[in-house]
């Protein structure tokens, strides 16, 4: 290569590795805002739910297929996993929570989030239509709380985290320089 084309390599070198780093530190704050989005279409759902309940009392299988075929819930890929499985005939109460063990996190949402939403499918259909509406009022506050803390983390960290991810990019590239 000769001496022009060694620098050329270096320099080349050095521009990934900073870019990699400020590549680091945005997909660390598209997680927090990936789990915000998530978190708003959970307490979405059972907003719609609670309205599906009231309205219609439809058991809920048919409340499920309504909400997995919604375009409001298309980052809740559980819904579709879960009515896949009470298709082949796996009961709501087995296939909600595997499906949310299995599909959540692809999503954004965090364990405490799952842990929330599988209480949440413990008690769809378990009592009478009060009781239901009751839980998801509950249910939709916890996550409304849980909705305004990730979203103040993703307004707070998200920007740290790209400036720490900028500066380790280029703390790297002055170690290598």
């Amino acid at each position: 290569y000769g001496k022009r084309g060694s620098a050329g390599m270096k320099w080349s070198g050095l521009l990934l590795t900073a870019l990699a780093g400020i590549g680091l530190g945005v997909y660390a704050a598209l997680r927090l805002y990936r789990r915000a989005a998530w978190l708003e279409q959970a307490a979405g759902l059972v907003r719609f739910m609670a309205a599906q309940i009231r309205y219609t009392a439809a058991p809920v299988g048919e409340l499920l297929d309504r909400a997995a075929g919604a375009a409001e819930f298309t980052r809740l890929t559980f819904l579709a996993d879960c009515r896949q499985r009470l298709s082949r005939g796996d009961g709501f109460r087995t296939a909600w929570p595997e499906s949310l063990r299995e599909q959540a996190g692809a999503g954004g949402a965090n364990g405490g989030d799952c842990e929330l939403m599988q209480r949440f499918g413990e008690e769809l259909g378990a009592t009478d239509v009060e009781g239901q509406l009751a839980s998801c009022r509950l249910y939709a506050e916890r996550l409304g709380e849980r909705l305004a803390a990730a979203r103040r983390a993703a307004a707070e960290k998200g920007r740290l985290y790209v400036t720490l991810g900028a500066a380790g990019g280029l703390a790297a590239v002055l170690l290598l320089w």
